[in-house]
């Protein structure tokens, strides 16, 4: 708009006439039609708002499909299958506790056939009941009702034998052995790819210059990259044209 002169006081007061082109001006320089834009105070909301999100942390986690953590394994104790306290018991292990879903299935691989007990929780923490599940090394089991925490007895002798190999997953399904992963990584929402619609899919942080998908499929993929790394910061991403059109990240 075109804004006028609006003289300064001074301490002379305004004619009829100024105070209604005053008025006029101000209004014309301040009214919105637009509901929550119409005073200084709602427009500082929505810049502060806007200057927020220009450069907002966003979180980024990698989680493995190991549900156990072998660095929180205690070995020569054991959980008692009664009431769940803990009590020490040379050659056993026993591993934290971690959050369940009653009707979920969980698989158990990796540990002794003949000595495997999942005690149950619930979400006040206090002890439901054990159930045997020495059926075999590897275990398909469901919660018990009311559950919201396990843990697990994981051997009758020599548990250290078995700390870098069991592996707890959701499912029925036996998968290779993984390591407990559980990282996350804060980047700034500057470094992440322009949105290209779609329905979002949480991925393994890629931490190395290799990752290996079992299979990936799109009806139509378009980006919009640079194709050199020059001016980009740490985890942004950009074409090699040099190497076939490789995607890079920095």
């Amino acid at each position: 708009m075109q804004q006028k002169n609006i003289r300064e006081f001074n301490g002379q007061q305004y004619t009829t006439q100024e105070a209604a082109e005053w008025l006029k001006e101000l209004d014309d320089r301040t009214k919105s039609n637009e509901n929550g834009y119409n005073s200084v105070g709602e427009l500082v909301g929505k810049v502060k708002e806007t200057e927020d999100n220009i450069d907002e942390i966003s979180e980024v986690k990698s989680i493995s499909t190991n549900l156990l953590n072998k660095d929180l394994f205690v070995l020569d104790e054991a959980y008692d299958n009664v009431d769940g306290t803990i009590f020490a018991s040379a050659g056993r292990g026993r591993t934290h506790k971690l959050d369940c879903l009653p009707g979920q299935n969980y698989t158990f691989t990796g540990g002794k056939a003949d000595y495997l007990y999942a005690l149950f929780w619930d979400s006040t923490d206090n002890f439901l009941s054990s159930v045997n599940l020495s059926s075999g090394i590897d275990t398909t089991f469901t919660p018990i009702a009311n559950a919201a925490k396990m843990a697990f007895n994981f051997a009758n002798s020599d548990a250290s034998d078995y700390v870098d190999t069991l592996q707890l997953n959701e499912g029925d399904q036996v998968l290779p052995y993984e390591s407990y992963n559980n990282l996350s990584r804060k980047i700034k929402k500057s470094a992440l790819p322009k949105y290209i619609g779609g329905e979002a899919y949480d991925q393994t942080l890629n931490t190395t210059d290799s990752v290996e998908f079992a299979s990936v499929r799109v009806s139509g993929l378009e980006l919009d990259l640079p194709t050199s790394s020059s001016g980009l910061a740490a985890g942004q991403a950009w074409v090699d044209t040099s190497a076939g059109n490789v995607i890079k990240i920095v």
